[in-house]
């Protein structure tokens, strides 16, 4: 396996993550999912090989939202994946085909002739889940929609059209689930949905829309299968070890997160470094002062702001402290300022909260310190 810092991984190159999705297809068949995680965790990669590998009774649409900011996009790209998907049955595309007609707008000569009035986005969007859901029902087929970075198309709706239309978009998607059995979604996100409903509460515009989805958090790969990526990327690269125990100690010091392996062992062929467990080190800590941030560490402060408002300081000052203590604090109220979004973890025998990821507490002790 070749190194891929950043990008895509294909389906048959993701390791260590079939259990996980076993576990995912077991969830899905009971109830919607919000698939959650620390950013470049792998989240994008166990979707993608969920859809290269579906269940038979399965039709699986997968799309990255994130970059959507109206209803009428968000529809349009859901019909347009639906249209496109070779495994929809013969009267969905039928039905779908002439919906997608119907929003279309004609073209003349290259000259757009455009509808006269625009649709009423919400209903096209309900009335394609529930007639979709029928057609499947005698079909004995499921329709499972993932939605990518879910929470980052809601904040982008709020901007652009406010907060009542993205607390009407979850309470549609909520009465569609609740009213079809066949009908299943994963919402994906790394910044967290609470923050979005959190937002819609403080205005009164919404009550529980995802509280029959269950929550999953992704972790890190397991030692093992760090070990074992982190080996067939010095394979495919013809990388030699020179020390035994460096894939053991690369895996422990970037957390077995598959996005810091690949880019500590791209850094190792870019700097052509020796394949030494004291190049880790060296390596994580040029990752540290590297001004291009090529391992996208400053996210962890910069977001703080977005997910905080103004008292971003106050948590800002709570991890400058934490990032400091070698054994973590005893602090009742850590949990629910900021385990929420993955910063922190409570250890159950201790008590005690720290860091979720030592990588990134030595980053903040470095960066921020």
């Amino acid at each position: 396996m070749r190194v891929n810092a950043g990008g895509l991984i294909a389906p048959e190159q993701v390791i260590g993550r079939d259990k996980f999705i076993d576990n995912l297809w077991q969830r899905i068949a009971q109830q919607s999912v919000i698939l959650t995680s620390e950013r470049r965790i792998g989240k994008s990669s166990v979707i993608r090989k969920m859809c290269a590998q579906p269940n038979e009774e399965y039709t699986v649409i997968l799309r990255d939202v994130e970059g959507i900011s109206t209803i009428k996009e968000f529809v349009n790209r859901l019909v347009d994946d639906l249209f496109e998907h070779q495994n929809i049955i013969t009267k969905g595309k039928s039905l779908i085909g002439s919906v997608r007609k119907e929003l279309s707008d004609w073209k003349i000569f290259g000259v757009t002739v455009s509808k006269k009035e625009e649709p009423n986005w919400m209903s096209v969007l309900e009335n394609i889940i529930n007639e979709l859901a029928k057609l499947y029902k005698t079909e004995n087929k499921v329709l499972l929609m993932i939605w990518d970075e879910f929470p980052w198309m809601l904040q982008k709706i709020i901007k652009h059209e406010g907060e009542a239309v993205a607390a009407n978009l979850l309470d549609n998607l909520r009465l569609a689930r609740q009213n079809h059995s066949n009908v299943r979604m994963i919402f994906t996100g790394s910044i967290g949905l609470h923050h979005v409903l959190k937002s819609l509460k403080a205005s009164s515009l919404t009550n529980e829309p995802v509280n029959d989805m269950q929550v999953i958090n992704l972790p890190p790969l397991q030692n093992k299968d760090a070990i074992e990526l982190i080996n067939q990327l010095l394979h495919g690269e013809n990388l030699k070890v020179l020390d035994n125990n460096f894939a053991f100690q690369l895996a422990k010091s970037v957390d077995c997160v598959p996005y810091y392996i690949h880019h500590l062992i791209t850094s190792i062929l870019n700097n052509e470094s020796p394949v030494i467990i004291a190049t880790i080190e060296q390596e994580i800590n040029l990752a540290f002062v590297d001004a291009n941030d090529t391992w996208n560490l400053r996210h962890y402060d910069s977001r703080l702001k977005e997910y905080y408002g103004e008292h971003f300081i106050f948590y800002q000052l709570i991890l400058d402290i934490l990032s400091q203590e070698p054994a973590g604090l005893t602090r009742q109220d850590l949990e629910n300022l900021l385990a929420a979004d993955h910063y922190l973890v409570k250890n159950a025998d201790s008590g005690q909260y720290d860091f979720a990821f030592p990588l990134i507490k030595k980053w903040w002790g470095t960066h921020r310190g």
